[in-house]
């Protein structure tokens, strides 16, 4: 979902629900002593209104708002799938992608067919073409090696720049491949078992199975190895390492650099930042030494990973019954209908949201909080104005930094346009991660 539809959410929410001031002590255990255990003093009322629920390996507050707006774009779509839409309207591709996703009948009866096509492409590869065959990944289907994506520079908030990244990990961390204590262990096999599971399930006899398990296993140890560990790479000055094309080509020169930047659409490209210099030599390494069944073992892995989860029950509940619940504890997939939304919602994301605004939110509540906004505006500069402690300088920065602000309330002053044709999003692996903890959250293996 967009960030202009969470708001929108946020805000429609609030218009329906009965405002409460101050602090619910229903919602603390005050027969808790706060410097005994604050989480429980400040949330145990609430925890306990709220059990854990089985789709769930944590559960907050925030989750609560995210199912009702789950329900009500249920509503939304099973009203929209009742109208006679025009072919080419957003209400014809919303109604479509969403039926689409909720046929378990045509999913489960075409098994791994839709991932013939693409398979067969991989299955093509040829060590000769690997900058090509990269890039094609990179474009439309995964990331293998490395990626490249456009971020803030981090030194100059004022510009955008191209960040590179090496490594691929089906694991949350290095950590989960390099430790070695036996539940390390276990979910280390677990995650092998996984993957010989999907390549079995797309095709591949079980020794061949086992051997592209391996393969990929190998390729992301051996990024692990070379990663820096979390603490060291909150030190934003070591994942910022200038590159230009030609040093790229210099030190990696397992990729046609400059053909690589012109198949991406950037043929201009003179430099980008690199994170880990140490990973992309191992990137390079493999890009050179893996023999050609290794590279379309791996490529085809990441390809079926990222897809599980839109095709039949058998390689979604195998997807879910590691990342799911080996990893996360969580005891139950959600049902079809929930994993349904995120069809249209990925693809046609602000067409969605346009729809939920005109069906749920209140119009005259954008034109409310711009008001409010200015109006703050106003009184935050005339409180730097009045500063004793700060020089005429400085406030003017300061000035100029309060009306650079863009303020995004609720939904876009201009939708998006979704009349010509879609691009699906790209198949990636999809690491597991824990939710972190917020304030009044239910959790499945306690603080």
């Amino acid at each position: 979902m967009t960030l202009a539809l969470l708001a929108a959410t946020l805000t429609a929410s609030a218009e329906t629900t009965a405002p409460t001031a101050g602090v619910n002590r229903a919602d603390m255990d005050l027969s808790v002593a706060p410097g005994e255990d604050f989480y429980e003093y400040a949330g145990g009322g609430w925890r306990k209104a709220n059990p854990l629920k089985p789709e769930y390996s944590s559960y907050g507050v925030f989750d609560d708002l995210a199912e009702m707006n789950r329900q009500q774009l249920r509503d939304l779509f099973t009203e929209l799938a009742k109208t006679k839409h025009e072919r080419g309207t957003v209400g014809q591709k919303v109604t479509d992608l969403y039926n689409m996703a909720m046929d378990s009948d045509r999913l489960n009866r075409e098994g791994a067919a839709p991932l013939k096509a693409e398979m067969e492409r991989i299955a093509a590869f040829k060590k000769k073409d690997l900058t090509p065959f990269i890039a094609r990944q990179h474009m439309e289907v995964a990331n293998p090696f490395f990626g490249i994506g456009v971020e803030v520079d981090l030194k100059n908030s004022d510009m955008n720049v191209m960040w590179l990244s090496a490594g691929t990990s089906g694991l949350p961390d290095r950590d989960y491949y390099l430790n070695t204590d036996a539940e390390s262990r276990k979910i280390q096999e677990a995650y092998r078992n996984y993957l010989i599971k999907i390549f079995e399930l797309a095709g591949y006899k079980k020794a061949a199975a086992k051997k592209a398990a391996k393969t990929i296993y190998d390729i992301e140890y051996q990024f692990a190895q070379a990663k820096m560990p979390r603490a060291e790479a909150r030190d934003y000055n070591k994942l910022y390492n200038i590159r230009t094309v030609e040093q790229l080509q210099k030190d990696y020169p397992a990729i046609d650099w400059k053909q690589y930047f012109t198949l991406m659409g950037l043929p201009e490209m003179d430099w980008v930042i690199l994170t880990e210099p140490a990973v992309m030599e191992v990137a390079n390494k493999l890009m050179t030494t893996l023999t050609e069944q290794q590279v379309r073992d791996y490529v085809t892995g990441e390809y079926i990973t990222g897809a599980t989860g839109y095709l039949s029950d058998e390689f979604g509940e195998t997807s879910f019954d590691f990342y799911g619940r080996t990893l996360n504890g969580q005891k139950e997939r959600r049902p079809r209908w929930k994993r349904a939304l995120g069809i249209p919602n990925g693809l046609l994301g602000e067409a969605v949201g346009e729809l939920y605004v005109d069906r749920y939110f209140s119009h005259g509540s954008k034109e409310k909080m711009m008001a409010l906004i200015t109006n703050l505006r106003k009184s935050l500069a005339a409180h730097i104005a009045g500063l004793t402690w700060m020089s005429d300088s400085t406030k003017i920065n300061a000035l100029v930094k309060l009306n650079s602000f863009t303020v995004k309330i609720g939904y876009p002053d201009k939708w998006r346009d979704y009349s010509g044709p879609s691009r699906p999003p790209r198949s990636t692996r999809r690491v597991a991660t824990s939710t972190s903890g917020t304030r009044l959250r239910t959790r499945a293996n306690g603080p």
